[in-house]
């Protein structure tokens, strides 16, 4: 469900050894997201900050593309401004990674990735095991289980 070990940006050779790359989450496909281009934001390379998210796509973007990412969680929509850094072309669908550089949004955006990951740990009991969690017994499970090893921020 959560690997983090694999990230699609290498930190180059001259940076301090001690800097982390970001955290990379893969985002639940039985979880709705959805994407537009965005023209209207700047593109940035990307750094040691922020965090990268990876999911799939029927219908990848490029690389480089700007995207506005719309992500349903908690019965609202989150939406966070994002850049296409991988696109794995070599599955179906395609996986594609993209990178959250803003902080605020960063964090926001790892919050979600966990209300995400509840709700699919919530459906894989009821499909897997047969059982019926509320949402609340969902994030209760959850977080005993899986919160301490879900990709984070260092420092």
């Amino acid at each position: 469900m959560i690997r983090s070990s694999h990230t699609p940006y290498q930190v180059p050779a001259d940076s301090l050894a001690s800097v982390q790359p970001p955290p990379l989450i893969d985002h639940p496909a039985s979880q709705p997201l959805a994407y537009q281009v965005d023209s209207h934001s700047a593109a940035h390379s990307p750094k040691h900050d922020g965090l990268y998210l990876r999911f799939q796509a029927r219908q990848p973007p490029r690389r480089g593309s700007r995207l506005l990412l719309s992500i349903k969680a908690a019965g609202e929509i989150h939406r966070f401004r994002s850049q296409v850094v991988e696109v794995d072309r070599t599955t179906s669908p395609s996986q594609v990674v993209v990178w959250i550089g803003r902080k605020r949004e960063a964090f926001a955006a790892r919050m979600v990735e966990q209300l995400c990951h509840i709700a699919h740990y919530r459906l894989l009991a009821a499909t897997d095991e047969g059982r019926s969690l509320s949402e609340e017994r969902a994030a209760y499970e959850w977080i005993a289980r899986f919160a301490a090893r879900f990709p984070g921020f260092e420092g």
